[in-house]
């Protein structure tokens, strides 16, 4: 479950196959948003105007005011388990039992950049910053390369992270 970037609302997810949406100042319960299937994880935009959603293998995209669904990212071959916008909304990163992070464009849907073949299955993906996990000469090339170029950081503890990247 998330909070909205202002606080204004809370999305949660169910393994009744929905994504509710709750009103923080009143505790009502304000939109429900139809599944089928049960879904691990869901993440707001910052700018608050759209919900990602995991179904199964692929992450579903949702307009918030008008509550309909305006996209699907598709391309892995096993259960998404996290999700989560960069700070900016542009990217989505996106974390599955195929043992891949996918990075997706969110205004055109495409997939934009894969870390594979991890050595554990990703179950956590986090946009916070969370601080410096693991000095940068512990990280393999092919992770350092991907983090330089996309701000993705994926530590020993299989969490993702999008930090912003400094010149200095």
């Amino acid at each position: 479950m998330t909070f909205s970037l202002d606080g204004q609302f809370l999305a949660s997810a169910s393994n009744d196959g929905t994504v509710r949406l709750w009103d923080t100042a009143s505790y009502h319960q304000v939109a429900i948003l139809p599944h089928q299937h049960p879904v691990l994880s869901v993440a707001v935009s910052p700018d608050g105007t759209l919900l990602a959603s995991t179904r199964k293998k692929s992450v579903l995209l949702w307009a918030i005011p008008a509550q309909q669904e305006v996209g699907r990212l598709e391309g892995h071959i096993a259960t998404v388990n996290d999700i989560a916008f960069s700070p900016d909304g542009i990217r989505l990163v996106s974390g599955s039992n195929d043992t891949t992070v996918r990075t997706w464009d969110v205004s055109t849907g495409e997939e934009i950049g894969r870390l594979v073949h991890l050595a554990k299955l990703l179950f956590s993906v986090n946009a916070r910053i969370v601080g410096d996990l693991m000095p940068d000469s512990d990280l393999p090339d092919a992770l350092r390369r991907e983090f330089e170029n996309n701000g993705v950081f994926l530590p020993e503890t299989a969490t993702v992270h999008f930090e912003p990247l400094s010149r200095d």
